[in-house]
């Protein structure tokens, strides 16, 4: 057998030998467990869009986010951000799209030591309003130790890199909490601006930076919109292909932190089992297909829409978290207004109209 060499080349445009080369999850946007393509004008502070990504936005109901099916080659979707109505941004606020990376997903590159690690960061993007945007990284729970640089975007899709040395300073975290954030400014105030680029720098008003000086702030032009995809962080000081994967591990890393159970808008599909704590209370557990972040905070859509179903079944009042979980195993508290029986077995599922129920687990950073 003639044994031949494989270059680097074709290890970057073929098949991935490198394991979690992308520290960024979903960056292709394909995941999108909480809208479904639906369009969201978030009326709070932190909103999610695509899975693992989120939108913080000090003045709320002021940004469309989508994923859409508007991608360069190779890709199918990006996240598209739309300014709903133009804001004007005070010192202290903020308007950016983020992915802060857990800990244990970088704690390899030995940020905070001499021995730290260069990454390169790449991604697509095109916007309507061409010029200078602001990408940045910091120190995610401290932010106050942060890294911008900028890139100038045309109304075309293009390929952008960023190489960033090692942060050799700084505090890390490298467990179950945030450890690098990776920041697409869309319009921040003073507070958070610096004309010092691409090096490392702690404090300022923000307390960190993650805009440039004169970059474009995107909030401040209605109507204005940025699509972004291909979004990749790895280690080194070249930027290679993006790591694909296939979708069912995509979406085992995104359930880490966010799992959504739906009936996909059909009746009668069951959700958790449980038992009958009184006539007008029950306790159902859902076992979680992965090992979450942390213990998950619980949510519902159209609450009112669940039934409690078994040998006496009712309509649920409220959904709630009950305790006595863990990342792997939720308790959910479900009240009826009366027609239980104690002691006897029920499933949690969704009623008879056609309309969406949906129960949310989030163990977001």
């Amino acid at each position: 057998m003639t044994l031949t060499t494989v270059s680097p080349a074709l290890l970057d445009t073929q098949a991935q030998y490198t394991g979690f080369k992308n520290r960024i999850i979903n960056g292709d946007m394909r995941i999108d467990q909480r809208n479904a393509g639906a369009a969201i004008t978030p009326s709070a502070v932190v909103s999610h869009g695509v899975d693992r990504f989120n939108y913080v936005g000090t003045q709320t109901s002021k940004l469309t986010l989508q994923r859409v099916s508007d991608a360069p080659s190779g890709f199918k979707y990006s996240t598209k951000l739309s300014v709903a109505a133009s804001a004007s941004a005070t010192a202290g606020d903020q308007f950016r799209y983020t992915q802060n990376i857990e800990g244990f997903n970088c704690s390899d590159l030995n940020w905070g030591s001499a021995s730290a690690q260069d990454v390169a960061v790449s991604f697509y993007a095109k916007a309507s309003v061409a010029g200078t945007y602001s990408v940045a990284l910091w120190n995610d729970t401290f932010n106050n130790y942060s890294y911008v640089s900028a890139v100038s975007l045309t109304s075309t899709w293009n390929k952008y890199t960023i190489i960033v040395p090692g942060a050799t300073a700084g505090s890390w975290n490298t467990e179950n909490t945030g450890g690098i954030s990776l920041i697409f400014d869309l319009g921040g105030g003073s507070n958070w601006t610096t004309s010092n680029l691409n090096t490392w720098q702690a404090g300022g008003a923000g307390p960190g930076y993650f805009k440039a000086a004169g970059s474009v702030s995107l909030i401040s032009n209605a109507g204005a919109t940025l699509n972004i995809t291909g979004v990749q962080l790895e280690k080194g000081s070249t930027a290679t292909a993006f790591d694909y994967l296939d979708y069912g591990r995509s979406l085992i890393q995104c359930q880490r932190y966010c799992l959504v159970d739906t009936n996909t808008s059909q009746a009668y599909r069951w959700f958790a089992q449980g038992f009958a704590t009184s006539s007008t209370a029950a306790a159902v557990c859902r076992q979680l297909p992965v090992i979450m972040r942390s213990e998950p905070s619980v949510t519902t859509t159209g609450a009112s829409g669940f039934l409690l179903d078994g040998a006496a079944s009712a309509t649920a009042t409220s959904i709630a978290g009950a305790g006595y979980s863990s990342p792997s195993f939720v308790r959910l508290a479900i009240t009826v207004a009366s027609g239980l029986v104690a002691g006897q077995g029920l499933a949690l599922a969704s009623d008879g109209a056609a309309a969406l129920r949906s129960i949310t687990y989030s163990a977001e950073l």
